[in-house]
């Protein structure tokens, strides 16, 4: 063991948002977990899934409906904003 880290593991470095890092770090006190412990979880459990779909042969599916939540989550920001911005423009 190198560092301090057992020999089957590795680092994996990614970008997120902020906003979810603080929902990663309330959702790992509540938890008791370390951050870096839940998102190893969240990954695990995420690849198992994904795994899953692919053997029942619908993850093309899966990822079709993830695109269209999404866009449709874009999508109601843009109209909130737009709405915003016609109600400031009334006033």
């Amino acid at each position: 063991m190198a560092g301090g880290h057992p020999d089957n593991k590795t680092t994996i470095a990614c970008w997120v948002d902020k906003k979810f890092v603080d929902r990663l770090d309330k959702l790992a006190d509540k938890a008791g977990l370390t951050r870096a412990k839940l998102a190893e979880n969240l990954l695990e459990i995420g690849v198992d899934q994904l795994e899953v779909l692919r053997t029942l042969g619908i993850m093309s599916t899966a990822l079709v409906f993830r695109d269209l939540r999404e866009n449709l989550k874009k999508w109601s920001e843009q109209q909130s904003k737009n709405m915003g911005a016609k109600l400031n423009a009334g006033c």
